[in-house]
Protein backbone atom coordinates (compact mmCIF):
# COMPACT_ATOMS: atom_id res chain seq x y z
CA UNK A 1 0.00 0.00 0.00
CA UNK A 2 2.72 2.10 0.82
CA UNK A 3 4.23 1.93 -2.79
CA UNK A 4 1.23 2.29 -4.22
CA UNK A 5 0.84 5.53 -2.27
CA UNK A 6 4.55 6.54 -3.27
CA UNK A 7 4.27 5.57 -7.36
CA UNK A 8 1.01 6.38 -8.23
CA UNK A 9 1.36 10.25 -8.32
CA UNK A 10 4.70 9.50 -10.31
CA UNK A 11 2.68 7.71 -12.53
CA UNK A 12 0.24 10.44 -12.90
CA UNK A 13 2.55 12.90 -13.46
CA UNK A 14 4.36 10.97 -16.30
CA UNK A 15 1.36 10.10 -17.91
CA UNK A 16 0.62 13.98 -17.70
CA UNK A 17 3.57 14.47 -19.09
CA UNK A 18 3.24 12.45 -22.22
CA UNK A 19 0.02 13.74 -23.00
CA UNK A 20 0.97 17.40 -23.22
CA UNK A 21 4.30 16.40 -25.33
CA UNK A 22 1.99 14.72 -27.37
CA UNK A 23 -0.50 17.45 -27.77
CA UNK A 24 2.56 20.39 -28.45
CA UNK A 25 4.19 17.86 -30.76
CA UNK A 26 0.83 18.06 -32.55
CA UNK A 27 0.61 21.70 -32.48
CA UNK A 28 3.96 22.56 -34.06
CA UNK A 29 3.26 19.85 -37.15
CA UNK A 30 -0.63 22.59 -37.55
CA UNK A 31 -0.08 24.21 -40.51
CA UNK A 32 -3.15 25.97 -40.04
CA UNK A 33 -1.87 27.22 -36.79
CA UNK A 34 1.16 28.24 -38.60
CA UNK A 35 -0.90 30.36 -41.28
CA UNK A 36 -2.57 31.65 -38.18
CA UNK A 37 0.63 33.20 -37.16
CA UNK A 38 2.06 34.15 -40.31
CA UNK A 39 -1.35 36.35 -40.68
CA UNK A 40 -1.46 37.49 -36.85
CA UNK A 41 2.49 39.06 -37.29
CA UNK A 42 2.01 40.31 -41.22
CA UNK A 43 -1.60 41.64 -40.39
CA UNK A 44 0.25 43.33 -37.25
CA UNK A 45 2.50 45.22 -39.69
CA UNK A 46 -0.05 46.37 -42.20
CA UNK A 47 -2.43 47.47 -40.52
CA UNK A 48 0.54 49.52 -38.50
CA UNK A 49 1.68 51.00 -42.09
CA UNK A 50 -2.22 51.98 -42.17
CA UNK A 51 -2.62 54.04 -39.18
CA UNK A 52 1.01 55.39 -39.72
CA UNK A 53 -0.20 56.48 -43.24
CA UNK A 54 -3.59 57.79 -41.34
CA UNK A 55 -1.52 59.90 -38.91
CA UNK A 56 0.40 61.40 -41.47
CA UNK A 57 -2.76 62.91 -43.51
CA UNK A 58 -4.25 64.42 -39.97
CA UNK A 59 -2.99 66.92 -37.50
CA UNK A 60 -3.08 64.52 -34.53
CA UNK A 61 0.15 63.17 -32.67
CA UNK A 62 0.04 59.37 -32.60
CA UNK A 63 2.03 57.19 -30.07
CA UNK A 64 3.75 53.70 -29.99
CA UNK A 65 0.65 52.27 -27.62
CA UNK A 66 -1.46 53.45 -30.35
CA UNK A 67 -0.18 50.60 -32.22
CA UNK A 68 0.58 48.12 -29.62
CA UNK A 69 -3.33 47.01 -29.02
CA UNK A 70 -4.92 48.20 -32.29
CA UNK A 71 -5.49 43.80 -33.22
CA UNK A 72 -6.23 42.54 -30.21
CA UNK A 73 -9.82 42.21 -30.57
CA UNK A 74 -8.87 40.01 -33.46
CA UNK A 75 -7.35 37.40 -30.52
CA UNK A 76 -11.01 36.28 -29.72
CA UNK A 77 -11.47 34.98 -33.86
CA UNK A 78 -8.63 33.41 -34.60
CA UNK A 79 -8.49 31.69 -31.18
CA UNK A 80 -12.17 30.29 -31.89
CA UNK A 81 -11.11 28.99 -35.07
CA UNK A 82 -7.82 27.66 -34.35
CA UNK A 83 -9.98 25.67 -30.68
CA UNK A 84 -12.85 24.57 -32.94
CA UNK A 85 -10.53 23.23 -35.36
CA UNK A 86 -8.27 21.61 -33.32
CA UNK A 87 -10.56 20.08 -30.53
CA UNK A 88 -13.17 18.79 -33.77
CA UNK A 89 -10.02 17.62 -35.28
CA UNK A 90 -8.95 15.92 -32.00
CA UNK A 91 -12.68 14.35 -32.00
CA UNK A 92 -12.71 13.63 -36.05
CA UNK A 93 -9.97 11.73 -35.99
CA UNK A 94 -11.04 9.55 -32.56
CA UNK A 95 -7.85 10.64 -30.72
CA UNK A 96 -9.65 11.92 -27.68
CA UNK A 97 -11.47 8.81 -27.17
CA UNK A 98 -8.27 6.77 -28.01
CA UNK A 99 -6.64 8.81 -25.21
CA UNK A 100 -9.55 7.78 -23.05
CA UNK A 101 -9.09 3.87 -24.09
CA UNK A 102 -5.40 3.44 -23.00
CA UNK A 103 -6.20 4.54 -19.59
CA UNK A 104 -5.83 8.62 -19.20
CA UNK A 105 -8.47 9.79 -17.21
CA UNK A 106 -11.13 12.32 -18.80
CA UNK A 107 -9.91 15.26 -16.34
CA UNK A 108 -6.38 14.52 -17.92
CA UNK A 109 -7.53 14.89 -21.37
CA UNK A 110 -9.92 17.76 -20.80
CA UNK A 111 -6.55 19.67 -19.06
CA UNK A 112 -4.40 18.35 -21.73
CA UNK A 113 -6.34 20.19 -24.22
CA UNK A 114 -6.96 22.90 -22.16
CA UNK A 115 -3.37 23.85 -21.82
CA UNK A 116 -1.99 23.09 -25.44
CA UNK A 117 -5.13 25.57 -26.54
CA UNK A 118 -4.38 27.99 -23.60
CA UNK A 119 -0.14 28.02 -24.83
CA UNK A 120 -1.29 28.51 -28.45
CA UNK A 121 -3.28 31.78 -27.88
CA UNK A 122 -0.81 32.98 -25.96
CA UNK A 123 1.83 32.79 -28.79
CA UNK A 124 -0.99 34.20 -30.74
CA UNK A 125 -1.30 37.18 -28.60
CA UNK A 126 2.70 37.37 -28.12
CA UNK A 127 3.38 37.43 -32.14
CA UNK A 128 0.72 40.44 -32.35
CA UNK A 129 1.79 42.47 -29.53
CA UNK A 130 5.41 42.10 -30.82
CA UNK A 131 4.96 42.78 -34.10
CA UNK A 132 2.71 45.83 -33.36
CA UNK A 133 4.69 47.41 -31.09
CA UNK A 134 8.10 47.09 -32.86
CA UNK A 135 6.08 48.63 -35.99
CA UNK A 136 5.06 51.46 -33.71
CA UNK A 137 8.28 52.04 -32.50
CA UNK A 138 9.55 51.85 -36.13
CA UNK A 139 7.08 54.43 -37.36
CA UNK A 140 6.63 56.88 -34.12
CA UNK A 141 9.39 56.50 -31.52
CA UNK A 142 7.21 57.67 -28.75
CA UNK A 143 5.66 56.70 -25.90
CA UNK A 144 2.89 58.46 -24.12
CA UNK A 145 2.12 56.05 -21.43
CA UNK A 146 3.89 55.36 -18.30
CA UNK A 147 6.07 51.89 -18.59
CA UNK A 148 4.39 50.53 -15.95
CA UNK A 149 0.72 51.03 -17.11
CA UNK A 150 2.12 49.77 -20.41
CA UNK A 151 3.05 46.35 -18.64
CA UNK A 152 -0.54 46.23 -16.76
CA UNK A 153 -2.15 46.37 -20.44
CA UNK A 154 -0.03 43.43 -21.65
CA UNK A 155 -1.14 41.66 -18.48
CA UNK A 156 -4.44 42.27 -18.61
CA UNK A 157 -3.82 41.20 -22.62
CA UNK A 158 -2.62 37.67 -21.30
CA UNK A 159 -5.56 37.10 -18.58
CA UNK A 160 -8.50 37.90 -21.20
CA UNK A 161 -6.67 35.81 -23.69
CA UNK A 162 -6.87 32.99 -21.50
CA UNK A 163 -10.83 33.92 -20.80
CA UNK A 164 -10.98 33.83 -24.81
CA UNK A 165 -9.19 30.00 -25.02
CA UNK A 166 -10.92 28.43 -21.75
CA UNK A 167 -14.70 29.45 -22.93
CA UNK A 168 -13.67 27.97 -26.51
CA UNK A 169 -11.94 24.97 -25.27
CA UNK A 170 -15.18 24.46 -22.97
CA UNK A 171 -17.49 24.51 -26.13
CA UNK A 172 -15.17 22.76 -28.33
CA UNK A 173 -14.34 19.58 -25.35
CA UNK A 174 -18.53 19.39 -25.29
CA UNK A 175 -19.49 19.12 -29.22
CA UNK A 176 -17.83 16.88 -31.18
CA UNK A 177 -18.71 17.69 -34.61
CA UNK A 178 -15.80 20.50 -35.64
CA UNK A 179 -18.71 22.36 -37.96
CA UNK A 180 -20.80 23.02 -35.38
CA UNK A 181 -18.12 23.49 -33.04
CA UNK A 182 -16.93 26.46 -35.26
CA UNK A 183 -20.35 27.77 -35.89
CA UNK A 184 -21.30 28.09 -32.15
CA UNK A 185 -17.66 29.67 -30.95
CA UNK A 186 -18.46 32.03 -33.79
CA UNK A 187 -22.07 33.16 -32.45
CA UNK A 188 -20.92 32.95 -28.53
CA UNK A 189 -17.97 35.81 -29.72
CA UNK A 190 -20.08 37.46 -31.89
CA UNK A 191 -22.82 37.51 -29.20
CA UNK A 192 -20.60 38.96 -26.33
CA UNK A 193 -18.47 41.00 -28.96
CA UNK A 194 -22.14 42.53 -29.18
CA UNK A 195 -23.49 42.91 -26.24
CA UNK A 196 -19.72 44.16 -25.15
CA UNK A 197 -19.95 47.20 -28.30
CA UNK A 198 -23.61 47.60 -27.15
CA UNK A 199 -22.68 48.67 -23.45
CA UNK A 200 -19.29 50.61 -24.36
CA UNK A 201 -21.57 52.97 -26.81
CA UNK A 202 -23.83 53.52 -24.18
CA UNK A 203 -21.45 54.51 -21.66
CA UNK A 204 -19.51 56.56 -24.07
CA UNK A 205 -22.66 58.58 -24.19
CA UNK A 206 -22.55 62.34 -23.21
CA UNK A 207 -24.06 63.36 -20.24
CA UNK A 208 -24.44 66.72 -21.94
CA UNK A 209 -25.23 67.23 -25.70
CA UNK A 210 -27.11 70.37 -27.70
CA UNK A 211 -30.68 70.79 -27.67
CA UNK A 212 -30.66 70.69 -31.78
CA UNK A 213 -27.90 71.14 -34.54
CA UNK A 214 -28.86 72.44 -37.97
CA UNK A 215 -27.85 73.68 -41.02
CA UNK A 216 -28.65 77.81 -41.73
CA UNK A 217 -29.12 79.09 -44.92
CA UNK A 218 -25.80 80.45 -45.59
CA UNK A 219 -24.09 76.90 -45.24
CA UNK A 220 -23.44 77.47 -41.58
CA UNK A 221 -24.01 75.29 -38.28
CA UNK A 222 -26.23 76.40 -35.79
CA UNK A 223 -26.34 75.35 -32.27
CA UNK A 224 -28.82 74.85 -29.63
CA UNK A 225 -28.33 74.99 -25.55
CA UNK A 226 -26.59 72.42 -24.27
CA UNK A 227 -29.14 69.87 -22.65
CA UNK A 228 -28.76 66.96 -20.24
CA UNK A 229 -28.60 64.07 -22.85
CA UNK A 230 -31.43 61.74 -22.44
CA UNK A 231 -29.39 58.55 -23.91
CA UNK A 232 -26.86 59.43 -20.79
CA UNK A 233 -26.63 56.33 -18.57
CA UNK A 234 -26.23 56.76 -14.73
CA UNK A 235 -26.92 55.32 -11.49
CA UNK A 236 -27.31 51.78 -10.74
CA UNK A 237 -27.72 51.02 -14.68
CA UNK A 238 -23.94 52.66 -14.77
CA UNK A 239 -22.48 50.62 -12.36
CA UNK A 240 -24.34 47.26 -14.03
CA UNK A 241 -22.89 48.51 -17.28
CA UNK A 242 -19.33 48.78 -16.36
CA UNK A 243 -19.57 45.80 -14.85
CA UNK A 244 -20.69 43.49 -18.00
CA UNK A 245 -18.20 46.11 -20.09
CA UNK A 246 -15.27 45.11 -17.54
CA UNK A 247 -15.93 41.39 -17.11
CA UNK A 248 -16.75 40.86 -20.41
CA UNK A 249 -13.26 39.79 -22.34
CA UNK A 250 -14.53 40.96 -25.28
CA UNK A 251 -14.90 44.72 -23.49
CA UNK A 252 -11.81 44.56 -22.45
CA UNK A 253 -10.23 44.20 -25.43
CA UNK A 254 -11.81 47.20 -26.97
CA UNK A 255 -10.84 49.29 -24.16
CA UNK A 256 -7.51 48.02 -24.48
CA UNK A 257 -7.52 48.76 -28.19
CA UNK A 258 -9.34 52.26 -27.48
CA UNK A 259 -6.41 53.23 -25.16
CA UNK A 260 -8.92 53.43 -22.45
CA UNK A 261 -7.42 52.29 -18.44
CA UNK A 262 -9.59 54.13 -16.15
CA UNK A 263 -10.71 51.05 -14.33
CA UNK A 264 -7.61 48.68 -15.36
CA UNK A 265 -7.16 47.76 -12.24
CA UNK A 266 -10.51 46.00 -11.67
CA UNK A 267 -9.69 43.84 -14.57
CA UNK A 268 -7.53 41.04 -13.43
CA UNK A 269 -10.07 40.13 -10.91
CA UNK A 270 -12.67 40.25 -13.60
CA UNK A 271 -10.41 37.74 -15.82
CA UNK A 272 -9.77 35.65 -12.88
CA UNK A 273 -13.37 34.83 -12.31
CA UNK A 274 -14.32 34.30 -15.50
CA UNK A 275 -11.68 31.98 -16.04
CA UNK A 276 -12.69 29.96 -13.09
CA UNK A 277 -16.03 30.36 -14.56
CA UNK A 278 -15.39 28.98 -18.07
CA UNK A 279 -13.46 26.27 -16.73
CA UNK A 280 -16.04 24.71 -14.21
CA UNK A 281 -18.18 25.11 -17.44
CA UNK A 282 -16.70 22.91 -19.82
CA UNK A 283 -15.21 20.65 -17.44
CA UNK A 284 -18.03 19.25 -15.36
CA UNK A 285 -20.14 18.77 -19.03
CA UNK A 286 -17.09 16.46 -20.85
CA UNK A 287 -16.95 14.34 -17.48
CA UNK A 288 -20.92 13.08 -18.18
CA UNK A 289 -20.65 13.40 -21.86
CA UNK A 290 -21.05 10.40 -23.78
CA UNK A 291 -17.83 10.20 -26.22
CA UNK A 292 -18.01 7.79 -29.19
Amino acid sequence: KVWRATISPLWEVAAMRKLLAANYSRLWKDKFYWALLAFMSVGSVVFSWMTFNTAMSTEETYYVEDLSFNLLPMIGFVSAFFISLRVGTEFDNHTIRNKLIVGHSRTKVFFGEYLICLLASLILLVVMLLFSGISGYILFRKFALDWKLIVQMVFCSVLLTAVFSTMFVGISMNIHNKAVSVVVNLVFLYAILFLASFVGSALNEAEMSYEYVRITAEGGMEFGDMVKNPAYVEGIQRSIYEFIYDALPTGQAIQLNNLEYDRISRWPVFSLIMLIIATVAGYIPFRKRDIR
